[in-house]
């Protein structure tokens, strides 16, 4: 998958999850810059991702990830695992 098609799958999970605006979730966005995005949402948007994609996310390194750019790196690498 390109980073164009995971940002794309992680903003459907986003707005599936929380009620954020579409243009808040972009590459150099953190959880923080987004409203809604808190601890809770946090775990239902990855298993949202784990879901849509098939693939098992390593959840620490979710919480490693400091801006959408980094969580596209990790799902990327769990996408190829």
């Amino acid at each position: 998958m390109t980073d164009d098609e995971v940002l794309s799958c992680i903003r459907s999970a986003v707005l599936e999850e929380i009620a954020a605006p579409p243009d808040a979730i972009v590459q150099s966005a953190s959880a923080a810059t987004i409203p809604g995005w808190d601890s809770l949402a946090h775990t239902r948007i990855i298993m949202n991702l784990e879901a849509r994609l098939g693939v098992l996310i390593d959840m620490d390194a979710t919480y490693q990830a400091e801006t959408i750019n980094d969580l596209i790196g990790v799902v990327r690498a769990a996408s190829q695992a």
